[in-house]
């Protein structure tokens, strides 16, 4: 009964969405009679692959977005180590609900304003350790924000996604029975760090495997903040079909609705790899699970501590940037004035 309930759920999900499915497909190869195309062909595809940069700009956005989500997985657990059961998880539960709040937008410019070549951040070192950004080169200059490996944004990413992994986390562990685990662990001789390593690390990263796909295709198909802090030479390939889908000549609409299930067909296929590493790593190749009494304890107390405080820096800048453009650099500005015409023009991220 359960199953079939399941599956129920999962066709209300899936059906809304087949026929837009089923529409970029047919778009993708070429037919779309209202604009006087009625003949099958792959012209988008060939059009999508001949772009000049697209292989690069489509394996910078599968990295990012693996890294993204595996950073951001690494540092959910450390907290949880670190503060499941003790008096600094309250602190957490506090903080979660402002943190979930902010938006991915506003991270990312409150990101840019901090860590931009002449944001805050730089300004700081120049003020304190006579750092001179001006006879820095522009590649030196572009480490977190615009930079060419998207290192920028795969921190942006894994940091904002940490909150929501947290908040699945918790039901997660309910079922896991923690504390029991610990005490079992206890009486064999294993201290915290390596029970939850050994038996809590396997268990949670099977339960938490639906939202780490939710994450891991979030930043495979994100584009406002690949905008705002992502590459640009070439952009990730999901600003690369935005930008097509924005062309104005129709009759390159196929190459866009080519590039949109081209993304498609690359996230059924991270999909498979995250269902890989899963069954690798709790079930495959599972030795190190009963092998030594190796477990590292991860600093996740101080890790969220730094987390809250950048979020807390990042919004503030955000909202004081956007209200206030003397004083803040030229890409800040820019950022700020896109946050606030988009809050202003009713687009919701």
């Amino acid at each position: 009964m359960l199953r079939a309930f399941y599956l129920v759920i999962i066709l209300c999900c899936v059906l809304p969405t087949a026929f837009g499915l089923a529409g970029v497909a047919v778009s993708s190869l070429g037919y779309i009679p209202p604009l006087e195309m009625h003949s099958v062909t792959l012209s988008g595809f060939a059009m999508v692959f001949s772009w000049e940069g697209v292989w690069q700009s489509i394996g910078m956005t599968v990295y990012s977005a693996i890294a993204s989500t595996y950073l951001a997985c690494l540092i959910t657990f450390a907290i949880l180590q670190a503060s499941w059961g003790t008096r600094f998880w309250r602190s957490i539960e506090v903080a979660l609900s402002p943190l979930l709040a902010v938006p991915h937008v506003a991270f990312a410019i409150g990101f840019a304003f901090l860590f931009a070549p002449t944001g805050v951040g730089a300004r700081l070192i120049s003020s304190t350790l006579g750092y001179d950004a001006s006879a820095q080169g522009v590649e030196d200059l572009a480490l977190l924000v615009k930079d060419p490996y998207a290192l920028g944004m795969i921190i942006m990413l894994a940091l904002k996604e940490v909150p929501f992994l947290i908040l699945m986390s918790i039901s997660v562990l309910q079922q896991v029975k923690v504390n029991q685990i610990e005490k079992v662990s206890a009486s064999l001789g294993y201290n915290r760090a390596q029970a939850w390593w050994k038996c809590v690390f396997p268990q949670w990263l099977a339960k938490l495997r639906f939202p780490m796909l939710a994450v891991m295709a979030y930043g495979l198909s994100v584009v406002d903040v690949a905008l705002i802090i992502g590459p640009t030479n070439p952009p990730t390939f999901a600003v690369l079909v935005w930008q097509w889908f924005n062309d104005p000549d129709l009759t390159l609409l196929p190459r866009a609705a080519a590039g949109a299930v081209v993304l498609f067909g690359i996230s059924l296929m991270l999909i498979g790899v995250a269902r890989l590493v899963e069954w690798a790593v709790t079930k495959g190749a599972r030795t190190w699970q009963y092998s030594g009494r190796c477990g590292i304890a991860l600093p996740g107390k101080s890790v969220f501590t730094a987390l809250a405080v950048l979020s807390a820096l990042m919004i503030r800048l955000c909202s004081s940037g956007a209200s206030h453009s003397v004083g803040v650099s030229p890409i800040c500005y820019q950022v700020a004035i896109a946050c606030d015409s988009g809050s202003t023009s009713g687009h919701q991220f």
